[in-house]
């Protein structure tokens, strides 16, 4: 038996784990910064229970939108050509991009100095 799983021995995969790793404990981190910044924030005016019901609608909130798009993008992903959902994907994409320049009257708000 190899000491090393047969994958790992792939230098873009090991590079891809490792990037996901990274990625899935800096969101894990960030829900818990948010969730004690909320807490905390909400202590200074409110009483423990208030404070504590607040955070738990934040937990709802970041769970609400896995809840509900998961089964749906099965089912996209079942069901429509991926070459194309992915293409209009992109669109959509370039869209909201050309909105939020519009938006911001043609630059970027940090480049303009506002």
């Amino acid at each position: 038996m190899a000491l090393v799983p047969e994958p790992f021995r792939i230098r873009d995969f090991r590079t891809f784990w490792l990037a996901r790793l990274a990625g899935t404990i800096a969101q894990m981190a960030m829900v818990i910064v948010i969730g004690w910044q909320v807490y905390d924030i909400a202590r200074e005016t409110m009483s423990i229970r208030d404070a504590a019901f607040q955070l738990g609608l934040i937990g709802l909130v970041q769970f609400v939108p896995l809840f509900v798009l998961t089964p749906l993008s099965g089912w996209t992903a079942d069901r429509l050509d991926r070459r194309r959902f992915g293409l209009d994907q992109r669109r959509l994409g370039r869209f909201g991009h050309g909105r939020r320049i519009t938006w911001h009257g043609g630059g970027s708000p940090l480049a303009a100095g506002r």
